[in-house]
């Protein structure tokens, strides 16, 4: 699967709804700008991965990783 822009996704770790706002392409991965839909605006940088043959939407909080990804946006 792959998120469409302009695609509104919830997560399940939160519950809340987010607006797939960009794509980026990083070390062959796939990782995707969400900006919440309703206040107070949030913005994450998640990855799609497949775990036990699901699709999984993981939130990237390594600051490494974090900190590349943004710059190739």
């Amino acid at each position: 699967m792959k998120l469409e822009i302009g695609e509104i996704i919830t997560l399940d770790s939160d519950g809340k709804d987010y607006l797939v706002v960009k794509e980026v392409e990083y070390n062959n991965k796939n990782y995707y700008y969400l900006m919440s839909v309703k206040k107070p605006v949030e913005i994450l940088i998640v990855e799609l991965t497949i775990q036990d043959g699901r699709e999984v939407i993981e939130t990237v909080t390594d600051k490494d990783e974090l900190n590349n990804i943004i710059k190739m946006a």
